[in-house]
């Protein structure tokens, strides 16, 4: 019995030793190897990322989780206000689907998009991530767009309408959902009801937690519906207050427009206009006309001008692309381009010698074109905002800053 006992006791010993050793020798072996090879770390993105605070290596920045929240309860009017929940220092105007509404953008009214689902919003950071994916290495481009702002002291500003605004205020969001910081000032214009003098200026000035030296990069949007200009001062305060300079108001003018001088023709002869004011004065370095985003009502090109007693009132696919009434506000500006001695060129790259007189153009009318979804409910002009829509741009406008404003490491 004494020898059975100590058999079983010595087979015991051995067995635990044994297990003790799977434990701790071999299965630590394996899941090493299981990790390096099948489950590599995830990056981290945003504010938990302090040695990338801004996710400057990041072209496309997915949704985050509050943005998620804000698509979800865009359902219907209660919840759409409920989910609206951003961070501290990102503004509410910054939840998905919020759009202009006389103006203002107005994320309350969220639910009155077509696009209400997860799913319809990531098809648009889809086709936005193929246009970035040639050079999917530049990383972020708002985040380019600061430091060479930051580097050359240069004011950037943005003339234009309710459209402009909405890019304007997708500039402010993709700052802020990079974490950084953006004070707002509105300072009010002279006639809030006149169509041709600035609306209000709006002042941002964007800093980063990270920098040390209390740099700030100066960006201004002047609000206005059409031109000429009513007041002569506010077209020289545009002309002289920024180094950069953005311009589209094209959604003012029609295909036929008769009323208030809004034809396709009046537009031609206001680019005509105001190319000529800024070639001969202010300090403009770099000026550029964003495309016009495309309209898709239920007419010839989607053009709002162009319907009839039997068009739909829901927003429809464009029909022709080919059509003439499909971007023909591009088409006016190129020729006033060419009538004031510019060369028109397209931000697509950051290469190349500059030339006077150049009119840089930042594609966007073809990007919207293929997006009918996104507007809000029977108003086919304005875009319920994300992320994604602006990125097109982002892109082009730090090309064209790059090319005008080189480094050796550009």
């Amino acid at each position: 019995e004494i020898t059975m006992l100590c058999s079983f006791l010595t087979l015991a010993t051995l067995s635990t030793f044994a297990s003790l050793y799977i434990l701790f020798f071999i299965l630590p072996s394996l899941n090493t190897h299981e990790n390096n090879s099948e489950k590599p770390e995830p990056k981290l993105i945003g504010i938990n990322a302090r040695n990338d605070l801004h996710s400057q290596s990041t072209a496309v920045l997915p949704l985050l989780s509050w943005e998620r929240e804000s698509i979800l309860g865009n359902a219907n009017e209660d919840s759409s206000n409920l989910s609206c929940n951003p961070p501290s220092h990102v503004s509410k105007q910054c939840c998905i689907g919020s759009f202009s509404m006389g103006g203002d953008i107005d994320y309350r009214l969220r639910y009155n998009c077509n696009a209400t689902t997860l799913d319809d919003y990531l098809k648009l950071q889809d086709h936005a991530e193929s246009l970035l994916s040639e050079k999917s290495n530049l990383g972020c481009d708002v985040c380019r767009i600061i430091q060479i702002g930051l580097r050359d002291n240069l004011t950037i500003a943005f003339f234009g309408d309710s459209m402009q605004n909405q890019v304007v205020q997708g500039l402010i969001c993709e700052l802020q959902r990079r974490e950084y910081r953006v004070e707002v000032t509105r300072i009010p214009g002279k006639e809030d009801r006149c169509k041709r003098c600035i609306k209000w200026t709006q002042v941002l000035r964007i800093t980063s937690p990270e920098d040390r030296t209390d740099g700030a990069v100066t960006i201004k949007f002047f609000f206005q519906y059409r031109y000429p200009f009513f007041y002569a001062e506010e077209e020289m305060q545009v002309a002289t207050e920024a180094e950069i300079l953005i311009i589209n108001l094209g959604l003012h003018w029609s295909w036929n427009g008769r009323m208030y001088a809004t034809g396709r023709m009046h537009y031609r002869k206001s680019m005509n206009e105001f190319l000529r004011f800024l070639q001969n004065n202010g300090t403009i370095k770099l000026l550029l006309h964003r495309e016009t985003s495309a309209q898709h009502f239920d007419a010839d090109g989607g053009d709002w001008g162009l319907r009839n007693e039997n068009s739909s009132k829901s927003c429809v696919p464009i029909r022709n692309y080919m059509s003439q009434a499909a971007a023909w506000r591009e088409e006016k500006v190129a020729i006033a381009a060419r009538s004031q001695g510019f060369q028109k060129r397209l931000a697509t790259s950051n290469e190349g010698q500059v030339q006077n007189n150049e009119l840089t153009i930042l594609p966007w009318w073809n990007f919207t074109a293929h997006h009918h979804e996104m507007h809000p409910k029977e108003e086919c002009s304005h875009y319920c905002s994300s992320p994604f829509l602006y990125l097109p741009l982002w892109r082009s406008l730090r090309l064209a800053m790059e090319r005008q404003f080189p480094t050796d490491n550009s």
